[in-house]
């Protein structure tokens, strides 16, 4: 398996071709046995883990699909242990066997050395890091890119030590009592937020007004240098110039560094908003909350074929969803306090109460998703898949980058992007989005339209006849807590603490039922 740890998984193009070479090559020379004492002076500095190789170490369960099905060839025999280069890093793993991993340090250290030479300080630097080889141990877990990985329990997480930095950061420097605010102490904030956010995804839905903040603060700071700095105007100016010659890509490239270093640094202080302190205090609760899992799984960050999928779609008076691998169905009529502030009643957003059909979508989605979740813990849990990854499937594109990537701009949205991080705080499911075209989409959408609940019955049978495979679909009712939530946010733009909504999720399932 390849995790991506960060941002970045491929090297600049410069590079790119020399690390895909150097990982075919390491992995070719895993059969010449007489590499390991070749380069035996360097693999006896290798550091062990003292606990590598213990009987009673214990190991998460995984499951073979058509992306990963395992470490041995078509004869049975081991692979050759797969390279993954990052720039100048080579990281590897496997199952602990002394032998076979310095089989592989071996194997990378020719290849590096075959492409750039042979060590010869006398003349140019080492091409191989052999400091970091030293000084990393091989063990069961490590410090990779700032988060730790653990290949007994499979998973990522942030150092809690960073956790604890930052919500110091945020007791101490963002208290309640606090006001204004500068744009770099934002970024600074906001660059901490976001790489917690790798181990712990529930927490990128709890940073819409951080970053919408920023971006206000980005254009605050622009007209205030515009109007008050000389030499900033003139910055601007140059940075628009084209460039003909070398000379004047120099010049553009010197305006556009310094412009932008000028508006990160500017001391223009902003106020902090009521709705950002609230969204701080509750990332603050959320991370110091030791309940609150900050580890991720490697299988929620790998592509892996889905444990299960569904579809949902909605519109603008009902919202249905099905899945015939989870076995379930679900109609929603939306009350008539919510149709009567769609298009349907509302041509415009002038006084901001339409509910548009993007937040539509995005509730399906969301009812989809406790039904996976239900599905997965409740109904049918498999031990050999303690981390399902479901994939849901929708014909609205916005509604899709919101389930993935979180809401920014839509008021409603931010508030269901709440609940989506109630529903992701203590659940082991984890999920991906897929567009679906509305032809595609027949029968979920079939659903939707169903004219009321007491068509649901006859209407389902009729679309069992259509498409046979939904006869083992059951019906599924959402907790009436979650759809109380969901009609506060289209009605109130507000959503209840995800904190407090996580708990009432996990002490009341009954409410959950099919």
């Amino acid at each position: 398996m390849r995790p991506q740890l960060c941002g970045s998984d491929f090297s600049p193009a410069v590079w790119e071709v020399v690390c895909r070479i150097a990982e075919t090559l390491a992995e070719h020379y895993f059969h010449d046995k007489s590499l390991r004492q070749k380069h035996r002076q360097h693999l006896d500095k290798i550091k062990w883990g003292p606990s590598l190789g213990s009987k009673k170490a214990k190991f998460a369960p995984a499951t073979p699909d058509s992306q990963h099905t395992g470490v041995l060839d078509d004869q049975g025999n081991p692979v050759p242990t797969p390279h993954n280069f990052y720039v100048d890093d080579d990281i590897y793993a496997d199952i602990f066997d002394r032998e076979r991993m310095e089989q592989a340090v071996a194997a990378s250290i020719e290849a590096i050395f075959l492409l750039l030479g042979h060590s010869n300080l006398q003349h140019r630097q080492d091409p191989v890091s052999f400091d970091k080889l030293e000084e990393m141990m091989i063990n069961y877990f490590n410090k990779v890119l700032g988060q730790i990985i653990n290949t007994r329990r499979m998973d990522v997480e942030t150092p809690p030590e960073f956790i604890a930095q930052t919500t110091k950061l945020l007791r101490q420097h963002w208290h309640q009592q606090r006001k204004t605010f500068t744009l770099h102490e934002a970024e600074v904030l906001c660059g901490k937020l976001h790489h917690i956010s790798d181990t712990a995804p529930w927490l990128k839905f709890l940073m819409s007004h951080v970053y919408t903040s920023i971006s206000h603060a980005l254009g605050a700071n622009n007209a205030h240098l515009v109007s008050t700095h000389k030499q900033f105007r003139q910055w601007i100016q140059e940075s628009k110039y084209s460039t003909p010659d070398a000379t004047s890509a120099r010049h553009k490239s010197f305006a556009q560094s310094n412009s932008a270093k000028k508006l990160h640094q500017c001391k223009k202080l902003h106020f902090i908003s009521a709705t950002l302190k609230d969204e701080l205090r509750l990332i603050q609760q959320a991370l110091s909350d030791p309940t609150i899992t900050k580890r991720r799984p490697i299988a929620h960050m790998i592509p892996r074929d889905p444990s299960g999928s569904g579809a949902s779609d909605s519109c603008l008076s009902a919202a249905g969803g099905w899945s015939v691998t989870m076995r379930f169905w679900w109609y929603i009529e939306w009350p008539d306090c919510i149709k009567q502030l769609t298009l349907k009643f509302i041509k415009n957003n002038k006084d901001g109460k339409l509910i548009s059909i993007n937040v539509l979508e995005y509730a399906a989605l969301l009812i989809n998703l406790i039904a996976a979740i239900w599905y997965h813990t409740i109904d049918r849990p498999n031990p050999k898949d303690p981390y399902p990854v479901v994939l849901l499937e929708a014909d609205n594109t916005t509604a899709e980058a919101w389930l993935m990537k979180a809401c920014k701009n839509s008021l409603i949205g931010r508030a269901l992007g709440r609940l989506q991080c109630a529903l992701m705080l203590h659940s082991p499911v984890s999920f991906n989005a897929s567009h679906l075209t509305t032809i595609e989409n027949k029968i979920a959408d079939g659903i939707s339209r169903f004219k009321s609940e007491s068509d649901t019955m006859l209407g389902f049978d009729k679309l069992v006849q259509e498409h046979p495979q939904l006869s083992v679909c059951r019906r599924f009712h959402p907790n009436p807590v979650i759809f109380s939530v969901i009609m506060e946010a289209f009605l109130h733009k507000k959503c209840t603490d995800p904190i407090t909504l996580a708990g009432q999720i996990l002490t009341d399932p009954s409410k959950i039922t099919i």
